[in-house]
Parts: structure tokens; sequence; C-alpha cells
């Protein structure tokens, strides 16, 4: 019974519980040659991939048995330790991810065996993670190439774990809405830092190259770019003759004389009542009445700015 315990405390960490509620194990997953057992409810209940494969083989009849347990054998390319990390997801042992490694490794389990609690777990990991993500990478010997993988990262990979880039294609494809969002946040974030106050060509260039290496979907790109556009509106504009500053809400139409401008990302305003265009040099100053004199001052560009025009255009589609 002690060494039993002890098992129970070591290799297989990942199940709760007492030493009776794992004997009652029908289910043995052999991983890099280590035996892991396990209940085949939990992995029914938490992968499409093991319900069917267990149904498959209940059904047959044709399966190895060891010791009255069914025994699979995993992929060469799982690990044991990331097979018990996916294990104490599915258990509840573990209910949170601690790295970016650990969540990039768990959504390619997530994907494989089709187990929902991993992608849970892995969008939770990264939302949390988002003032450490990146899309330009700031070494100027950063290259793309090789930055895209169908395997997990090396246990150094962490750096590329926090890639913008790798993660929307990700959650493009596994409709992780949440951390798509977070994604598109960074990437126009280390957009306009890498273009103020001069443009980082090769490494904007490198991580614009990203977007197409890990397979963000078309839409989420221009999505990007359409908020980025929304944020070179001007918020407001400022008379350089008599300084007043005078938020486009205020300006007058020239043709139908009634309150209210707007830009909306091309060269002209359009007045909200007729919708006539005026380009800023025909705009007049509501103060001083000076025409010629205004010029516009942009957002600030911070972390609310991006997350208002992305949703602002969400919000249209």
């Amino acid at each position: 019974m002690a060494e039993a315990e002890a098992s129970q405390a070591g290799d297989h960490w990942y199940m709760p519980g007492t030493v009776e509620y794992s004997n009652l194990c029908d289910v043995v997953l052999v991983v890099q040659g280590q035996k892991l057992p396990v209940h085949s409810g939990v992995l029914a209940l938490h992968s499409q991939f093991f319900c069917r494969m267990l149904s498959d083989l209940t059904a047959s009849g044709e399966c190895t048995k060891e010791d009255g347990r069914t025994v699979i054998t995993l992929d060469k390319a799982v690990g044991a330790d990331e097979a018990r990390l996916m294990l104490a997801v599915a258990y509840g042992r573990r209910t949170k991810l601690t790295t970016a490694r650990e969540a990039w490794s768990m959504v390619h389990l997530g994907d494989k065996y089709e187990m929902a609690p991993l992608f849970r777990a892995t969008e939770e990991k990264l939302c949390e993670l988002e003032d450490s993500l990146y899309f330009i990478k700031r070494e100027a010997d950063w290259s793309v190439s090789g930055a895209c993988s169908e395997a997990p990262p090396e246990a150094d990979g962490e750096d590329d774990c926090l890639n913008a880039a790798r993660w929307l294609g990700v959650a493009d494809r596994l409709a992780m809405h949440d951390l798509k969002r977070k994604c598109q946040r960074v990437i126009m974030r280390d957009m306009i830092e890498g273009m103020q106050p001069s443009p980082m060509r090769p490494e904007l260039d490198a991580a614009m190259d990203a977007l197409n290496a890990h397979n963000v979907a078309p839409r989420s790109v221009c999505e990007i770019f359409g908020a980025f556009m929304r944020l070179d509106r001007p918020s407001a504009l400022k008379c350089d003759n008599c300084q007043a500053a005078q938020a486009l809400a205020q300006l007058f139409c020239t043709s139908c004389h009634r309150k209210g401008m707007a830009h909306d990302g091309r060269k002209d305003f359009r007045c909200l009542s007729c919708s006539v265009r005026r380009p800023l040099s025909q705009l007049y100053c509501y103060s001083c009445q000076y025409t010629g004199r205004l010029r516009c001052e942009t957002s600030t560009n911070n972390k609310d700015d991006v997350y208002t025009a992305l949703k602002e255009l969400q919000l249209e589609r």
C-alpha cells in the first residue's frame, strides 16, 4: 500500500482521490514506455477522440488488455510529462497553466485529441499573458524562418511561445475569440510602436511575414488593418492661430451650417447632416473664424484606443 501511495503522489500525481479511486482505472495510456492509468469515463467525457476510440474498441472487442485494463499507446511525439499535464487538466488537478510553453504544448494535445478543457486552459493563460506577447521582435538578426512548427518548441523556446502572430493563427483555427482579440491588440500595439518615431523596417517586414507563416485568417488581418486605420482618425482639431481646441462634433458645416463633422479615414471631413465633404484647409475655427489654420490632433494610440478601434470594427460586422 505504501508503494502504491508513493506512486500516486509521484508518477500519477495527475489523478485526484485515493489509491482505491486509482484502482478503478480501466485504461492504461502508454507514453514513451511509461504507463499512466486513467479512467475511461474521464477520457471519453473530455476527449471526442478517445470517446470514439473507446467506443470502437468496445464494439469490436479487438483491444490489448493488461491486468484487465485496455492499453492505448500514444503517439511517439507526445511526452510523458505533457501527457500527465493533459490528464491533470482533464481530472481537474490543474485548472491553470503556468507558462506559455505549457499552453503551447496543451493546445497541440487538445487539437490532436479534441479536448476542450485544454483549449479553455490555454486561452485563459494566453489572455493573462497579453502584456508579454509580442509581434515585432526587436533583435536585428531575428527571422521568421523556423518560427512556425507543427510540434511544440524545445524547452528553451519560451520566447517563441509568446509570438502573437503564432497564437493568432491558432485562435483563428480553433475559434478562440478572446485570444484572437488579445493577439490583434498586441499586433496593433507593436505596429504602432514599430512605426514611431521611425519605422523598424527589417523587424516590421519579418513580423508581417509571420502573419502568413502562421496561417492567420485573412479576416483577422483585415480587422487589424481596419482598426489600425481608425487609430489614425483625428480625435480633435487645434487652431494654430488662437490655439483653441475643437472637437469634431463642434465644427460647423459650411454647406448646411449644422454642427458635427466626422473623419472616417479618408482625406476629407464629412458633415454628419448633409454628408458633404470638405478638406481640412476649408474648415474654419469657430473661435477666431480663420480658415486653413486647423491641424489634426490624433488619438493617443494607447491600449484603450486599440481596444476601442477593434471593438468598433467588430461590432459593425
